[in-house]
């Protein structure tokens, strides 16, 4: 089975639940790719991967997916910050000062852009990065606020961690294409996936 995912759920989460699958199977065999939603996707058209695990909320009726878990959100900003003294924060507070962000065509900056779309605010931007610990970095010197995964949030001296209110989630499906016939063995771990995940998501602490 030929598995695509996003960096951040490479190291975990699909490694995990292949692991557990060929335990039970062991004559079942992976092959992983990790990438852009948007590469993965049309690797996917184009039947080079049979499963995509990412965010499902701008593709099209060539594909089909099943939402699987939700990865959270949380705000990085430094010791020395306003917000810093606080333990949840909103995103019209966040607005109010320089905001650091993931660069265009990054899933999670689309999830981010559209909670400060509902909030009626739009943050200045005053740095883009495609990785979380760089943001995380310049957040910890006081360059600005982050919005990053949990999980991706590296241990830094004078970095403080707020929840944010409401939550922010960042939700992966397993998406197959609908153009193209998904052989009996992927369609097996497509269904031990979807019964599985709750499982290895408790057991991975998502």
């Amino acid at each position: 089975m030929r598995l695509g995912f996003l960096r951040v759920l490479g190291t975990d989460i699909v490694h995990s639940l292949a692991s557990y699958y060929s335990a039970q199977y062991p004559n079942a065999a992976f092959s992983f790719s990790s990438g852009r939603t948007a590469d993965l996707l049309a690797r996917l058209e184009s039947s080079q991967l049979d499963i995509v695990f990412a965010p499902a909320d701008r593709i099209g009726e060539e594909y089909s997916a099943a939402e699987l878990f939700s990865l959270p959100l949380s705000t990085a900003v430094s010791a020395t910050h306003p917000l810093a003294a606080q333990s949840k924060v909103s995103m019209k507070e966040l607005a109010r000062y320089p905001f650091l962000q993931y660069t265009e065509g990054a899933g999670l900056r689309d999830i981010i852009e559209k909670a400060f779309e509902e909030a009626g605010v739009k943050p200045y931007i005053a740095y883009e990065s495609e990785k979380a610990p760089v943001l995380a970095g310049l957040a910890a010197r006081n360059f600005g606020a982050a919005i990053v995964l949990k999980s991706e949030i590296p241990q830094l001296a004078g970095l403080r961690i707020l929840d944010i209110e409401p939550e922010i989630s960042f939700p992966i499906s397993a998406i197959i294409s609908t153009q193209h016939t998904l052989g009996p063995t992927a369609l097996a771990f497509l269904d031990y996936v979807k019964t599985a995940i709750k499982t290895v998501s408790k057991k991975n602490t998502i």
